[in-house]
């Protein structure tokens, strides 16, 4: 593939050089996942490094920059995290929602329990295993896999307990899959099979997405994706999407071939629901670029500078105080819906009241400085159009599109669930707005991408939420009824006011036209007095 080509003919020049100073120089080639066809060897010299997770793979293109207004740029923080709270209400509230939901839930208990009992087969030995987790969620969790007791279980326990997955077997499936969140999880009711069938059957919306949370930091996901691989007569009776499924298995394979250990975070496909090479959740963390090394023969040692092209330093920092917590307590009126009674009980203990253990993502990281190669980094970025930032890009959005289509989600469904992250992501404090829809990029059907349009102004993404119609499983949503929804919410705030006559405008022509698209013309002049920060030049 021509990103490829690009790459090689980089790491070429590289080598070059090196060799005009008269070192002697081994290069080592990895063929890793963006690689099915051997590109690297035939469009280089045999002894190029291929780079896969590159600034110039991503989507949206960060090349690309939009004119001012955006939907928060000119508002101060507070103001601007109204007006997304209120977005994420409306969506929250719609019927298909709501639908969505127990679709994902009914298809991922489905999953779990039959993936679970399909013998005790050691799986596709694509090599994902268990601790091996990106980092990339929101919240708290560090993104290492499960304790060594845990790993003990689920190797001893699914393989002999669950070939049958039912009664006490499919609890103990689902005890595995769903049973090891803590307190500090957002929404989560506790790992009793009681209470994870309870919250899976009728939990309320919050309740429900911290079990998704706790499935993709646990990585039990891989062992069960691994067995179906290997036997596709049982993703199929799950009704697992066979290709995507093919796809990651030799993603996976051509990671564990080719890409050395300490480099399969950042230039390989890790586990099954690991971001793309073009997703934006990549800048979270650290490039090849900067984190690469050879110590191959001639013990050459190769690393590049942050500002390198190509190369840069994780945007997103885990606080040096540990994470802060959300400071609430279980009878804050801050959350929607309202605390259930599960949650009262696993939070409180059985006392009536108490302080909140819940860690987000906005009380445990923050967002550093770091440019990408040599591009203006993600907080510039943010800055010039007044975004929200909370955590860095959304690996949670990632991981949960991702685990949906192998699941079988179909294109509408995808679109409603990047809808349903928005949601879950900014009423939890866990991801903004734009750091939902960046996460969401890869899995969009063109038309309803934030990275399409030229010279547009930014606010004009958010009429590519929807498309002016769509249907899925016997529901339909027009797009100007969720924006009527979402209009709703925000007449009653102060950062609808602030928003300005242009802008109040935009979000009324959406609640009201038959197209999004008819509602967004470049208007330059409608943009807002802009703070000094807000003039940085994007490229």
């Amino acid at each position: 593939p021509p990103r490829c080509e690009t790459i090689c003919k980089t790491a070429r020049q590289e080598r070059l050089g090196v060799v005009a100073l008269g070192a002697m120089l081994l290069w080592v080639c990895v063929i890793a996942a963006c690689l099915t066809e051997t590109c690297a060897v035939q469009a280089c010299v045999a002894t190029a490094v291929v780079l896969c997770n590159t600034v110039e793979g991503k989507e949206p293109s960060p090349l690309r920059s939009h004119a001012l207004p955006s939907f928060s740029s000119g508002l101060e923080l507070t103001h601007a995290h109204e007006l997304e709270r209120a977005i994420a209400l409306a969506l929250s509230d719609l019927p298909i929602t709501a639908a969505l939901t127990r679709r994902f839930f009914s298809r991922l208990e489905a999953f779990v329990v039959g993936a679970s009992g399909a013998g005790t087969g050691s799986g596709s030995g694509s090599g994902s295993g268990f601790g091996s987790g990106s980092g990339s969620g929101s919240g708290s969790g560090s993104g290492s896999g499960p304790g060594e007791l845990l790993v003990r279980e689920v190797t001893a326990g699914v393989s002999e307990a669950l070939r049958d997955p039912s009664g006490s077997a499919a609890d103990e499936a689902l005890r595995i899959a769903f049973g090891s969140g803590s307190r500090a999880n957002t929404g989560y009711a506790g790992g009793s099979v009681s209470a994870i069938r309870e919250v899976l059957l009728s939990g309320n919306f919050r309740e429900q997405w911290a079990m998704a949370y706790v499935l993709q930091k646990n990585h039990i996901a891989d062992e069960l994706f691994d067995r179906c691989a290997a036997d596709e007569t049982l993703a199929r009776a799950l009704g697992l999407n066979i290709s995507t499924m093919r796809s990651r298995a030799l993603e996976l394979a051509q990671t564990n071939a080719h890409v050395p250990p300490e480099s399969r975070y950042s230039n390989g496909i890790a586990d099954w629901l690991f971001p793309s090479f073009a997703s934006w959740v990549r800048f979270d963390f650290d490039s090849p670029m900067h984190t690469h090394t050879h110590t191959q023969p001639f013990a050459h040692t190769h690393t590049s500078s942050p500002n390198a092209s190509g190369g840069w330093l994780g945007c997103r920092h885990l606080r040096d105080t540990g994470c802060l917590g959300v400071q609430l307590r279980s009878e804050t009126r801050r959350y929607a819906p309202p605390l259930s009674l599960r949650e009262l009980a696993y939070q409180c203990g059985g006392q009536p009241s108490c302080k909140l253990a819940w860690q987000p993502g906005a009380s445990c990281y923050t967002v550093r400085e770091t440019p990408i190669g040599t591009l203006a980094s993600y907080a510039t970025r943010a800055r010039r159009y007044g975004y929200v930032m909370v955590a860095g890009v959304s690996g949670t959005t990632a991981n949960t599109l991702q685990l949906a289509l192998l699941l079988g989600a179909d294109e509408s469904e995808l679109v409603f669930l990047r809808l349903a992250m928005v949601a879950w992501l900014v009423l939890s404090r866990d991801h903004s707005v734009w750091e939902v829809l960046l996460a969401a990029e890869t899995f969009m059907p063109p038309g309803l991408r934030i990275g399409e349009g030229e010279d547009e102004p930014a606010l004009c993404i958010l009429g590519r939420l929807l498309p002016p119609s769509l249907s899925w499983q016997g529901h339909t949503l027009h797009s100007a009824e969720a924006w009527r929804a979402i209009l709703n919410a925000l007449e009653s705030t102060e950062a609808w006011r602030r928003l300005g006559q242009n802008r109040r405008g935009y979000f009324n022509c959406l609640a009201s036209a038959a197209k999004p698209s008819s509602c967004c013309v470049p208007d330059r002049a409608g943009a807002l007095a802009a703070k000094p920060e807000l003039d940085v030049e994007i490229l």
